[in-house]
């Protein structure tokens, strides 16, 4: 798809931010972990650090895709995202949701 396409799908669907800012929290949360266990940062800081992630990951999770390119991007971000299933190696709460998001959603969008 050219670019210009991909903007305008990207830019109609709010959940690619969302699935952008769950990833910076994932990061930030990682980065975080990896400093504690070097002992460079305190527990609190990692507690905290895994809030926002969470906290990012049921906001995303809880959002419907407007667009089936959404609800794509959406349900591969759940299976093999950086906070994905296989990359976890099991389900967490987040997963559940966003897939029953991604269905809710392609419901919706095939019966317009």
């Amino acid at each position: 798809m050219p670019k210009a396409g991909r903007q305008a799908i990207t830019s109609r669907d709010p959940i690619f931010a969302l699935i952008e800012n769950h990833c910076r929290m994932a990061d930030a949360y990682y980065e975080t972990a990896r400093a504690e266990d070097e002992g460079h940062t305190r527990m609190c800081e990692l507690a905290q650090a895994s809030h926002a992630e969470a906290k990012a990951a049921r906001k995303m999770a809880k959002a419907e895709p407007t667009t089936v390119g959404g609800a794509a991007a959406l349900l591969e971000h759940t299976l093999n995202g950086r906070a994905g299933l296989f990359y976890l190696g099991g389900e967490t709460e987040w997963h559940r949701e966003a897939l029953r998001s991604v269905t809710t959603a392609l419901e919706k969008i095939a019966s317009i």
